[in-house]
């Protein structure tokens, strides 16, 4: 019996179960009914040779989900008739191995082992994949995104950078998140979510144009992403404080309580999330002492840093590390 408080596994799927005769039409009849869209896979190869093992795991409070795919390779298309279901959010596509590409109303993408894409499923679209694949989706909610960055509707795919910054963040928690999701509490598992959405709103920010900083209504959506980016290029600093965002927007301090209350949070919240998000990516891939960390991430010390890990993560920072070994 699986406890309450981890993920569990939706479905699970391994053409090993099937003899060769039947193991595509068994793989593609599975993946299609599982697909939260509406598409069409086909295979250009022998369907008695395809080769193919997933795992799609949910949240069982969240259902917040994703999906850890490895196989021999296949063709997705979802096609002007297929957008006719309505659905319209975003897919996260983490090649950990293999190539392919991906084309949509005339363009052509291709994809590389160890990179991340985000890819517009209200677009019809054809995606080939091969040269034994290993592939994490992600679903991302398209109204935590299309708010502040409008422009991503006249392109059906972008590639985020992996090298440096937000994208490498991003790249290591993808890594880490198959390990999370067997070993981790729901309160770690929540977290990680979570942050995986906000690194995916830094790339785009760091891929975007510069967005104007004043002259911004509390409520408006762009303004509130673009403190967030000023909020990502600092918090490491342990002296960063709101009047920090009050002198550089000079805006007052009531002006930042209401525009971080319309979106549900604080300011001291937010950057606590950014602290823990970077410190947890480190913990999984570096061995560095607790306190080393601490004032790495941005905390004045040891203490504080294992009390505020463990408000976001709901375990201590040394026992996170632990299921990461």
């Amino acid at each position: 019996m699986e406890s309450e408080d981890k993920i569990v596994s939706s479905l699970t799927l391994d053409t090993a179960q099937w003899d060769g005769a039947s193991k595509w039409q068994n793989w593609k009849y599975a993946i299609e009914k599982a697909l939260p869209y509406d598409c069409e896979l086909s295979l250009n190869s022998d369907p008695a040779c395809f080769e193919g093992h997933l795992e799609v795991f949910h949240h069982p409070l969240t259902h917040e989900s994703y999906s850890d795919v490895t196989y021999s390779g296949n063709q997705v298309r979802r096609t002007k008739q297929h957008l006719q279901d309505g659905y319209n959010d975003y897919i996260l596509m983490f090649v950990k191995s293999g190539e392919g590409s991906f084309q949509s109303e005339g363009e052509v993408y291709w994809f590389k082992p160890n990179s991340i894409y985000l890819v517009d499923t209200s677009r019809p679209f054809s995606k080939d994949m091969y040269g034994g694949c290993q592939v994490v989706f992600i679903r991302i909610a398209k109204d935590r995104i299309d708010p502040a960055f409008p422009q991503l509707s006249t392109q059906a795919v972008r590639a985020f950078p992996t090298e440096s910054g937000p994208g490498m963040l991003l790249r290591n928690y993808l890594y880490m998140l198959p390990r999370a999701v067997h070993t981790s509490t729901e309160s770690t598992i929540d977290f990680l979510f979570r942050a995986l959405t906000n690194l995916v709103v830094a790339n785009l920010m760091e891929l975007s144009e510069q967005l104007p900083e004043r002259n911004y209504a509390t409520t408006d959506h762009a303004f509130f992403v673009q403190v967030l980016k000023h909020m990502r290029q600092h918090f490491t600093d342990p002296n960063f404080r709101l009047s920090n965002l009050v002198a550089h927007y000079q805006r007052s301090r009531s002006y930042f309580y209401q525009l971080f209350k319309e979106h549900g949070t604080t300011f001291s919240d937010e950057l606590r999330a950014l602290r823990i998000e970077y410190a947890a990516n480190r913990l999984a891939t570096a061995s560095a002492t607790m306190a080393d960390l601490a004032y790495e991430c941005g905390f004045n010390g040891a203490s504080q840093f294992s009390r505020a890990f463990k408000v976001e993560m709901g375990v201590t920072p040394q026992k996170f590390r632990l299921t990461q070994l």
